[in-house]
């Protein structure tokens, strides 16, 4: 269960069900948010029913969550925590080569770094994974500029 803070009263928060419900029987959306990334905000079906503790919520106790899952993508090859934590801990940089098949930054390359058409860097920060299966739409990004931002 996580709560937010009504501003209109007196700072007291105000319980909602991880289904983006709250007490009052109101959906306000994750974050009070629809429609962002392509979801209604729900993070479920709106059947789902969340029990939520009414003493509890109305106590002001903070109520301790817990994270059960993440994802990362980052480039160096990282695509877990625990690949992202290893990253860190080594205190390595993952810096590589343009792939080739993002585009030849080979032939566009100039040591100019003002020319105009050209690119003045060879390299930057790649995910490994297959830019291919990402879903664009799911973020609200059109196929072509997805390939570009991957």
């Amino acid at each position: 269960m996580l709560a937010h803070s009504d501003s209109s009263s007196n700072g007291a928060s105000i319980p909602s069900g991880s289904n983006g419900i709250g007490i009052d029987g109101v959906h306000h959306g994750t974050n009070g948010f629809k429609d962002t990334n392509g979801t209604n905000g729900t993070n479920g079906t709106h059947h789902a029913h969340t029990h939520t503790d009414q003493d509890a919520a109305r106590s002001g106790a903070p109520i301790p969550i817990a994270i059960v899952s993440m994802a990362c993508r980052f480039g160096g090859d990282v695509h877990s925590p625990s690949k992202l934590w290893d990253l860190c801990a080594a205190v390595k940089d993952s810096l590589c080569p343009i792939p080739e098949q993002r585009f030849d930054a080979q032939s566009l390359y100039h040591q100019d770094k003002n020319r105009i058409g050209r690119c003045h860097v060879v390299g930057g920060y790649f995910m490994s994974q297959d830019i291919s299966v990402f879903d664009a739409g799911f973020f609200n990004l059109a196929a072509n500029v997805a390939t570009i931002t991957c």
